[in-house]
């Protein structure tokens, strides 16, 4: 049985955009070599300076990322503060006189002990129910907690502490102690400004969200109490901290529906609620998927939003991405970015946004990721990340080199390992617009003369898959082959790269598709316009065989077309083999580019 605490807050929230930073750290837990984590879950010495400090500045971004404003919410989810050392962190910087007021910090603490339970709630003084009060927890148990800061108008902090209701089975197949169970969810009432309207708020810690009990959910037990007050009121913002390994497990998003969508709780009001997942990172480094991520902003389906769109940072049609259309029903927003960063957001508030076509909009009008440690990396650029740039990024994290691959073993495979971290660099750097060119570029977009990728695929980078992937290591092989033997020009260059000959410029374009005639189709349709230099097009089948004679179309000058050279790729890369210098290699192809004039 869980007990529900009301609490009234002197917090006014704005009603047109909620301004929220989520912190989405990779977990280090303390473990013996060659053992998985055990209770109390705490994070690794070595690790916990490093967490600080990347706190530190997820607090730093929240105090005035937004324009000079600061956050309204600050998110740290479940066991991402070290013990009480990173909670007097957060308090520190909360009770700063230039830490904003009407603010509210939730943070999910690692395990800690009875004793440090004790700590933590005298140091706060912070408001625990008689429950969960540190004398009720067993001397051999440990605690899962969250802690909630509230900064009122005033400049007042209120401070509450609630344990984790249900442990997860990672937290109860442990061979020592137990966790305490908690029983208390606390509602916080502020008001929206300017209407005045109520607007409430509730934390879940993980597993919490979906465990049940003879049947019967924290979230349900939750909603019961509440209704049984038999008083009208609304849920507006729920926050789930979690450090979940499945995201897209069914019970989670069949809960995350059932809860915007069950009318058996009628006095309680979910169709305006925001659910906000907030979950750990996959990785250290940014990476697409794994065990993890996918924090998310979800709401009901009777939102009136649009999710029909393409946006940088988060994915408003995240089906093919969880793998599930559980949630195709609601206005399911994912992050994209499942490493380890900060999230920085803003939510437009559903009860106060588009009644009608001149507020038609998005769920999140901003987003942007941001690193928690210095790097140069595009996608954790402190700000939007358009969703080619993070599918680029990601397919070249784990792409086969061709100096591993096809020049394995041959005399040119050293030159090629010396070239190949210029060439994806400058991959790397290309921006928004042409990070979708570049692929849309590289994949071919017909199939036997029809059309096999249409504008929808080519402009939503969340659809790519394997031909996409493909297309793109086949890019990435034809630069360093072609780079062996010039000097190429990524960043500048009108498509993939310009390589410079004693006549001018030559830019090269890679086309891999199912023939070569679907190439030729595929470059005359989508790329030819996009260059007046002579163009060497690096042509790659479905079956990467060299071309027969007939199979390649007469090239002859069209709209003034300075010139046009096909290569096969099997051929490049054959000669890249056979040579072992690459003076050689570049007399061969002088031979093939293309000049000032008809290419036969």
């Amino acid at each position: 049985m869980i007990n529900v605490e009301q609490i009234k807050i002197d917090i006014r929230i704005p009603q047109d955009e909620m301004r929220i930073v989520m912190m989405q750290p990779f977990i280090q837990f303390h473990s013996t070599p060659g053992s998985s984590p055990k209770e109390p879950f705490r994070w690794s010495y070595t690790a916990v300076n490093e967490q600080l400090n990347a706190i530190n500045h997820t607090l730093d971004i929240s105090q005035g990322s937004f324009g000079g404003r600061g956050a309204n919410f600050t998110l740290f989810p479940e066991y991402a503060v070290p013990g009480v050392k990173g909670v007097s962190t957060i308090n520190d910087r909360i009770s700063e006189t230039d830490w904003p007021n009407e603010s509210i910090i939730i943070a999910g603490v690692h395990g800690i002990s009875k004793s440090e339970y004790a700590d933590l709630c005298n140091m706060l003084g912070a408001v625990v129910s008689e429950s969960n009060a540190p004398d009720t927890v067993p001397n051999d148990q440990w605690v899962n907690c969250a802690v909630i800061w509230v900064k009122a108008y005033g400049g007042t902090i209120g401070k509450w502490v609630q344990p984790k209701v249900r442990p997860a089975w990672p937290e109860m197949n442990v061979p020592c102690s137990d966790m305490f169970r908690g029983s208390t969810i606390y509602v916080f009432e502020g008001r929206y400004e300017p209407s005045d309207y109520p607007c409430r708020i509730v934390t879940f810690i993980c597993f919490d969200w979906v465990a049940a009990v003879a049947g019967s959910t924290v979230w349900r037990e939750f909603l019961s109490q509440l209704n049984e007050i038999k008083t009208p009121s609304d849920l507006d913002w729920v926050f789930v901290i979690q450090h979940n390994t499945g995201p897209n497990h069914s019970s989670f998003l069949n809960n995350t529906y059932q809860f915007l969508t069950d009318t058996s709780y009628a006095f309680i009001h979910r169709d305006k609620a925001t659910i906000i997942h907030a979950n750990t990172a996959v990785s250290r480094e940014p990476v697409r998927t794994g065990l993890g991520g996918f924090s998310a902003c979800v709401l009901s389906p009777t939102a009136q939003f649009e999710c029909n769109c393409r946006r940088p940072t988060v994915c408003t049609q995240p089906s093919s991405l969880r793998g599930s259309d559980i949630l195709e029903r609601c206005k399911d927003v994912v992050f994209r970015e499942m490493g380890e960063c900060i999230h920085v957001f803003s939510v437009r508030v559903p009860r106060f946004a588009g009644y009608d076509a001149t507020d038609r909009t998005y769920p999140l009008p901003t987003a942007g990721v941001y690193a928690t440690r210095d790097t140069s990396d595009p996608r954790l650029c402190n700000g939007p990340v358009p969703a080619a740039v993070k599918w680029i990024n990601d397919s070249l994290d784990i792409m086969r080199h061709l100096s591993a691959t096809m020049l394995s073993g041959r005399p040119l495979k050293i030159s090629a390992e010396e070239i190949e971290p210029f060439i994806i660099a400058g991959i790397r750097a290309i921006n928004g617009p042409m990070s979708l060119d570049q692929v849309n570029w590289a994949t071919c977009s017909y199939s036997n003369g029809m059309v096999s990728r249409d504008l929808n695929r080519r402009d939503n980078a969340d659809l790519w898959s394997e031909p996409e992937a493909d297309a793109l290591e086949h890019l990435l092989h034809s630069l360093t082959a072609i780079g062996l033997a010039y000097s190429l020009e990524i960043s500048g260059a009108m498509l993939h790269c310009s390589i410079q000959t004693d006549n001018g410029f030559v830019q090269v374009v890679a086309i891999r598709g199912d023939t070569y005639q679907d190439c030729r189709l595929h470059y005359d349709r989508l790329v030819r316009q996009q260059s007046p230099d002579p163009v060497l097009i690096i042509a790659r089948d479905r079956h990467n065989v060299p071309p027969v004679p007939e199979e390649f179309w007469r090239i002859d000058e069209i709209d003034g077309e300075s010139g046009l050279a096909f290569l096969d790729f099997q051929t490049l890369i054959n000669s890249c083999r056979a040579l072992s210098d690459t003076h050689t290699l570049k007399e061969q192809l002088d031979a093939v580019l293309p000049g000032h004039r008809q290419i036969i």
